[in-house]
């Protein structure tokens, strides 16, 4: 019996290995994984980046309040819209590979004794409680009975190790003995899955750029470069529905050198040092100018993306920035009558612009303008120009630093399955003892008049093809010995 070490290290180790490679703990972690899946299933998640746009994050509030109503918040507040990426299962993600690894760290030596160091002698009450079970009756001698058993195990690609315990004369054979290092590869996929998928929610970047035709755009995520839409085309069938819709890109660096340009459609998007730009949505931009005083507080396409209550207004919705407005926090929002929309005050090619106060917690209106294409208003100290509506284009931007793991792992999981799944260790025993040694089971005289008896064994779990593999081994063994008519005993009982 091994000694527990005295060290206070070590022993920690031991009771936190001891904790992970527990069997209920991993049953409870992969239930915790499994619920946690579950409510992500049936709670709308927010598209990614939404929540951590204060703007975006709002308008997807709003949407769900019709559906979840007072639940909304507290499902907020806890990370349920975005469960995939929280701290929740982020945690059991990573306490679960941990478990994995200690259990398969856990069985790794017994797989690998099993393998190299089979147990070759069992007791002769063995063969007649295994789960398969053979007896072939004949006139050789103990050698020639199990050489011909030998050979017929060997001719079926078993390996074959001898009994050497003392007075029995009998072998142990096995065939893909390394068979159960499939599981082994199989969980070392689950790992490197579970590791990809916490690198993509980390590191990965998952989000939707709004382009405004003709407005450049920074990419962001600490990198220099600005995309700009130069065109956008989209085409219909003879019964309105879209069949296509392409984009222009070009992408720039910060000093305005082109690094690509590509014509990008929903499966055909632009590539560039790792980030895959894909287009996604299409609508419409209001081309505005703000200026506070002698400051440009914007100048580009303002994206209407969202839907008044009543589905008349598209709306575009900015924040100022306070350097830029003199320390005020102010958001310019711009309304159109959406497409196919009759609006009551705005007519088509005009724009309602409104500027709202946000220092209050609810923010104030300073005021609102109707305004003409190419005309300009002042709301609240802000001029603003309404240059002309213009079509945006929405492209989604990834990058997926885990994808070539997970790509692996899935592959590892296929290769691990069919390995353990394909070539199951498969073990038989065998024994050569005289007739009057042999039991009878089925009680027909036959086995204690012979002079000796052939017995295999295995104690494979119940399998239909192993049966016939193994019952077919029986008859091979019978016709190599020559025995007498009456056929061989072969039987599948339970082990007991």
């Amino acid at each position: 019996m091994a000694r527990r070490s005295t060290n206070p290290f070590v022993r920690a180790f031991h009771t936190i290995y001891a904790f992970f490679y527990n069997k209920k703990v991993g049953v409870i972690l992969i239930l915790a994984m499994a619920i946690l899946t579950l409510l992500g299933t049936l709670i709308t998640q927010a598209p990614a980046g939404v929540m951590s746009q204060p703007q975006a994050r709002e308008a997807f509030l709003e949407q769900m309040r019709g559906r979840y109503g007072g639940w909304t918040t507290p499902l907020s507040f806890l990370g349920f819209f975005t469960i995939y990426t929280s701290p929740a299962y982020l945690v059991i993600s990573a306490l679960l590979a941990l478990s994995i690894i200690a259990c398969t760290l856990h069985r790794l030596p017994q797989l690998w004794r099993k393998a190299q160091h089979p147990r070759t002698h069992v007791s002769p009450k063995f063969f007649g409680r295994a789960q398969y079970q053979g007896q072939v009756p004949a006139k050789a001698s103990v050698e020639e009975a199990l050489e011909a058993a030998r050979k017929a195990v060997q001719s079926r690609h078993y390996r074959v190790l001898p009994d050497e315990t003392e007075g029995s004369a009998g072998f142990y054979a096995d065939r893909h003995r390394f068979g159960p290092f499939g599981t082994v590869i199989a969980h070392a996929a689950f790992v490197i899955i579970i590791a990809a998928f916490a690198v993509s929610s980390l590191t990965g970047v998952d989000e939707t750029l709004t382009l405004p035709v003709g407005t450049p755009v920074d990419v962001g995520h600490g990198t220099p470069y600005t995309l700009t839409a130069t065109s956008f085309k989209d085409t219909y069938d003879e019964k309105g529905r879209p069949t296509d819709y392409v984009s222009r890109l070009v992408l720039t660096d910060k000093d305005g050198k082109q690094l690509a340009s590509q014509d990008v459609r929903v499966n055909t998007p632009l590539r560039y040092d790792g980030y895959k730009f894909h287009q996604a949505s299409y609508g419409f931009a209001a081309l505005v100018k703000a200026t506070h005083g002698a400051e440009s507080a914007y100048d580009g396409g303002l994206a209407l993306t969202q839907r008044s209550d009543d589905n008349i207004y598209q709306i575009g919705i900015t924040d100022l920035p306070p350097a830029k407005t003199g320390g005020k926090k102010l958001r310019l929002v711009v309304a159109t009558p959406a497409s196919g929309q009759v609006a009551p005050d705005v007519a088509s090619g005009q724009a309602l612009v409104q500027v709202v106060d946000m220092a209050g917690s609810e923010g104030k209106v300073l005021g609102e303008q109707v305004v003409d294409q190419g005309a300009s208003t002042s709301i609240g100290g802000v001029d603003v120009t309404f240059v002309r509506e213009v079509p945006y284009t929405g492209i989604t931007l990834r990058q997926d630093p885990g994808a070539l793991w997970m790509w692996i792992g899935s592959i590892l999981i296929v290769v691990g399955m069919a390995i353990t799944f394909g070539a199951r260790h498969r073990r038989i025993w065998v024994r050569v003892c005289g007739g009057q040694e042999a039991n009878d089971r089925d009680g027909s005289g036959r086995i204690r008049a012979a002079r000796t008896v052939v017995e295999i064994a295995s104690v494979d779990t119940i399998d239909s093809a192993f049966e016939r593999q193994f019952s077919s081994l029986v008859r091979e063994v019978e016709t190599r010995l020559a025995p007498p008519a009456s056929a061989p005993h072969a039987s599948s009982t339970s082990e007991g």
